[in-house]
Formats: structure tokens, sequence, C-alpha cells
């Protein structure tokens, strides 16, 4: 179990002081792209890049629940800023684009992950031409093989898009797409290896997965039980679970990717993948009530209160690197503006443990 310090760097004052940071670490890049989006990531050479339709769809729940954490209105207006701005990347076709702004070539997944956005801040229209475009691109079996980030290969990380689809067909009568998103958890849940990790779920095939995939991953597979439960699938998401936090312990730090044997690069940290495997481990602890999985959730995030930058210009400070060292193999040299939105979801998962 933590003790009395580590608890206390986990204290909620502590834990608000780092959040506040995180926001305006947001605010700086929303007010970088002209109060349009939120900027891509922070570039040390080249300081803040165009902003980025997917991550700030994904966003502005966060935002939303900060503004009501705080009392303060302004993160509110900002993601309402942020989603009138998304209907002006929509393409003729209902599609997002990937890429930057101003792309206009379309996305599976960036489209998908827009739409936890719209669905926050009610824009319907713009969520049935996307729903539409997303039916007409799915195949029967439920998998993705056009607008791909990696032409010809359908990473499993695509398991965060089904959610995405699933939780909002919740509201929105669409019977043939939903049978479609059936067929997709099937097809993905093929992957799952006995020992808890799922093939194709890097961003290469036949490469290591950064943390980062691996979580949205492991995210999108628990997600998708939500609404199709399937004790199968979580019992090989508590495997994965058990089979990371054994190497954590084994080698006293979490490694920036792994294999699927487990075994991981240990010579740098991807804090993008740290702050969403805190949200993985307290979502199964709040399904689980194992304590060891609060614990990897609490380590994960403790690790991240050391790395999130106190000080510097508006494009560093409150946020988080990519990779630690800042060298490291993700991100390289850069801030992505997704590390803070997770790492604020993680801080919203601790304290919402705290206030029980």
């Amino acid at each position: 179990m933590f003790n009395s310090q580590q608890q206390q760097e986990l204290s909620s004052d502590r834990l608000l002081h780092h959040a506040r940071m995180g926001l305006e670490w947001l605010r700086q890049s929303h007010l970088a792209c002209g109060e349009g989006g939120l900027a891509h990531s922070y570039s040390l050479w080249k300081g803040w890049e165009k902003a980025y339709p997917e991550t700030t769809g994904y966003a502005i729940p966060t935002l939303l629940h900060w503004s009501e954490q705080l009392c303060e209105k302004k993160w509110e207006e900002m993601a309402r800023v942020c989603s009138d701005w998304l209907e002006t990347q929509q393409l003729p076709s209902g599609a997002f684009p990937g890429l930057l702004e101003g792309s206009e070539h379309p996305s599976i997944f960036n489209t998908t992950q827009i739409l936890f956005g719209l669905q926050a801040t009610g824009k319907e229209q713009a969520i049935f031409r996307a729903l539409d475009w997303i039916n007409s691109t799915t195949e029967a079996d439920g998998s993705w093989k056009q607008a791909a980030y990696v032409p010809g290969f359908q990473p499993s990380y695509y398991t965060r898009g089904v959610w995405a689809v699933l939780s909002v067909l919740e509201s929105h009568s669409m019977p043939e797409l939903r049978e479609k998103m059936a067929c997709a958890v099937a097809l993905y849940k093929k992957r799952m290896l006995g020992n808890g990790a799922v093939s194709d779920w890097g961003f290469w095939p036949g490469k290591p997965a950064y943390t980062h995939t691996i979580a949205y991953t492991l995210n999108g597979l628990w997600g998708c039980t939500q609404y199709l439960p399937d004790p199968e699938i979580t019992d090989q998401l508590c495997t994965a679970a058990d089979a990371m936090w054994q190497q954590r312990q084994a080698r006293r730090k979490w490694p920036g990717s792994f294999k699927p044997d487990w075994s991981g690069n240990y010579r740098f940290a991807c804090l993008t993948g740290h702050a969403q495997l805190s949200i993985f481990y307290s979502r199964l602890f709040e399904d689980t009530g194992n304590n060891t999985y609060k614990m990897a959730a609490q380590d994960l995030l403790q690790s991240l209160l050391k790395y999130q930058q106190p000080s510097g210009e508006s494009g560093i400070k409150g946020g988080l690197s990519g990779s630690a060292p800042i060298w490291g193999r993700y991100m390289r040299f850069r801030y992505p503006n997704w590390g803070i939105k997770f790492f604020l979801d993680a801080i919203e998962w601790e304290l919402g443990r705290q206030e029980k």
C-alpha cells in the first residue's frame, strides 16, 4: 500500500493544483490556434502546431467536466467554441479529417473520436452526418478498411472507435450500424491473446506498441463491454492489467512500449500512455474492487505529477512531454494536447475515489 508521504502527494489540494496547470496549458493551446480548436502539440523546435480536430473532439467532455468540478464557466465556454469549430472541419461526406486543421483526407478513427465531443455538446446534425459516413465505411464484419492512418492496416486500437460509436448509438437508432459494431467487438476479441495482450494494437504492424495505443485498445474494449457485456473480454482485461503490473513490480518502472509477450522498452516512458493506463486501472478497480488496480492507477498518476512542467514558456508550463526523457521515442521533443486531456481524466478518477 502507499505510505503516508505518497498519499499526501495525491491529496485533493495537490491534484487540483496540477489540474489547473493542465487546464491553463490547454487554454494556451487554444489561444495559439486563434481560439478555434486545440493545438496538436507544442514543439521545442517549431512552437505551437496547428489545431488537431481528433483530440480537440475528445478533449471537450474533459473541459465540460472540469468546468462543473471547479465551478468555472470559462472551461465550458472553451469547450463549446471547440465544438463549433469542429463543425467547420467536417467534410462534405460527413467524415472528419485526419492530420491537422485544413486537411481534406478523411479518417475513420478521428471521426469516431470526435463523436465524443459532438455528443457532449449536442451537435445532432454533425453526429448524424458522421454516423452515416461511418456506416457507409464499415464492412459487414465490422472492419474498417478505408480511411486508415496506415493504408491497409486495421489496428486493434480501433476498439476505442467502436466504443465511441456504441456510445452515440444509445441515443440514435441505427440498427444496421449497431449490428456492425457488435461484429467489430467479436472481431477484436479474436485478437486477444491468452496472456492478455492484443495483436496489432500498435501504430504499425509487427512492431512494439506504445502504451498509448495499448491503453487505447484496452480502454476501448472496456468501453465496448459497457454496451455489449462480455465476461470473457472482462477477464482478459484483468489478465492484461495483472501482466503489466507484474512487469512494473519486477522492473520498478513502467516501459514506454510492450511487445505481445510483455517484454518492454524501459529506456523511455510514454507519458500519455501513463495517463491512459491510470484511467484503465481506475475503471477496473471500480468494477472489481481489486486494490492492486487502485495502487497501479495511483502509481501511474503519481509519476505524472512529477513530470508535469511547473514553469517555463506557455507551451511548456503545465504541459506533459510525449516521452520521458523528452527525447524518447513517443512524440519526441513535443508536448501533445491529448497527454494533458488524459492526465486531467486520471486526476478526475482519483478525486472521485477520494470523495466516496
